[in-house]
């Protein structure tokens, strides 16, 4: 068998199509390294936060503002009258001659002059015959008042409180009102005690003691000075 001459090129030649074949196949395909926790934690702190959005709450409806009329008048009147009751105790007092007008139906105004003639605002005066406070309430009168209307009872501690004192001598003077018909026979009884002018009027005597005639005129006065026919309170 003949044999055959190796060229010098033979190896060469080989060594060729071994590396263009290679060329010819596809890369293989290495896995991505897995990102460091570091590096991520890196990369989400270069990320601004974005900002919580607060809800919007929606802002509560406007009060109303607008000042009672009636409370500014008996505000302005006790100021005038009553310069020297404190002004957060003037305040209180002001209230329960608001609510005291609104309850029983009397002018606020009239109830002012009637505490203008029985104590000119004092509310530690004391009468003659055992009366007490602002409206002048006797102790037997102002228990049994007070009982009826919720007001808690201590003695003549109660009346020197000038805001129970007020709610029980307009209470007082409304049931006046109610049993003997006018303004003029309820405050004389106020100021003489009904069962007394209920004597006299069955007699046919039906004077009226000069102190009703006082707390009018005071009453009229006021009514020029302060009463206003928007307020509807106090006339």
């Amino acid at each position: 068998m003949p044999q055959l001459k190796r060229s010098p090129l033979l190896f060469p030649l080989l060594a060729t199509a071994l590396v263009a074949w290679a060329c010819r196949s596809p890369a293989p395909v290495l896995p991505s390294p897995e990102p460091s926790t570091s590096t991520t934690a890196t990369a989400r702190q270069a990320v601004p936060p974005v900002p919580a959005t607060t809800p919007r709450v929606p802002s509560d409806p406007p009060g109303d503002t607008a000042e009672d009329p009636g409370l500014a008048l008996v505000r302005a009147v006790l100021a005038a009258r009553a310069e020297h009751i404190a002004e957060p105790q003037r305040e209180s007092l002001a209230q329960v001659l608001v609510e005291a007008e609104r309850e029983h139906g009397i002018s606020v105004l009239l109830l002012v002059a009637l505490i203008e003639r029985e104590s000119r605002f004092d509310p530690l005066a004391k009468g003659p015959r055992g009366s007490l406070g602002l409206m002048q309430v006797r102790s037997f009168v102002g228990e049994d008042v007070a009982g009826r209307i919720g007001v808690p009872w201590q003695g003549a501690k109660t009346l020197f409180d000038p805001v129970a004192n007020v709610r029980i001598g307009s209470s007082y003077l409304a049931e006046l009102l109610e049993r003997f018909g006018s303004p003029e026979l309820a405050l004389a009884a106020y100021n003489i005690g009904p069962t007394r002018l209920a004597r006299r009027l069955a007699r046919g005597d039906d004077r009226s003691p000069a102190f009703v005639s006082r707390v009018l005129r005071e009453y009229q006065g006021l009514q020029r000075e302060f009463a206003s026919t928007e307020t509807g309170i106090g006339g």
